[in-house]
C-alpha cells in the first residue's frame, strides 16, 4: 500500500526502498525523527528534518496516509514502531536514500 501510494502521489519517484535498519528503526520505535543536525539532512531527504510519521497498523491504508502526510516533498521518512521508506528517481538513488538515512 505504501509503496503504491508513494508512486501514485509522488511523481518523480520511480523506485521505492522500505527497509528496517537498525538505527532508523530504534528511532522509528522512539517515534522520533531525525532533525536538521547536519548539513546531509537536507541533502540526503530534500528538506529541513527526517520526519517520523505516526504509528498505525501495517499494511492499512491509515499508515500509509500518515507515511505520506510526514514524507510530505522529502524523500525519506521513519515509519514510527517500523523503519523507514525512501525513494528516488532511480532504484541506485532511492537504495543511497536509505543508505545515508541509515547513516545519519
Amino acid at each position: 500500500r505504501m509503496h503504491y501510494d508513494i508512486y501514485r502521489n509522488v511523481p518523480e519517484a520511480l523506485a521505492v526502498v522500505h527497509a528496517h535498519p537498525t538505527y532508523g528503526t530504534a528511532l522509528a520505535s522512539q517515534r522520533r525523527g531525525i532533525p536538521a543536525f547536519h548539513y546531509m539532512v537536507a541533502a540526503v531527504a530534500g528538506g529541513k528534518e527526517i520526519k517520523c510519521a505516526n504509528y498505525a497498523s501495517v499494511g492499512t491504508q491509515e499508515l500509509s496516509d500518515e507515511m505520506l502526510a510526514a514524507l510530505g516533498p522529502r524523500k525519506s521518512v521513519l515509519l514510527a514502531n517500523h523503519g523507514m521508506i525512501c525513494h528516488g528517481p532511480t532504484l541506485e538513488k532511492a537504495l543511497w536514500v536509505a543508505n545515508e538515512t541509515e547513516c545519519l
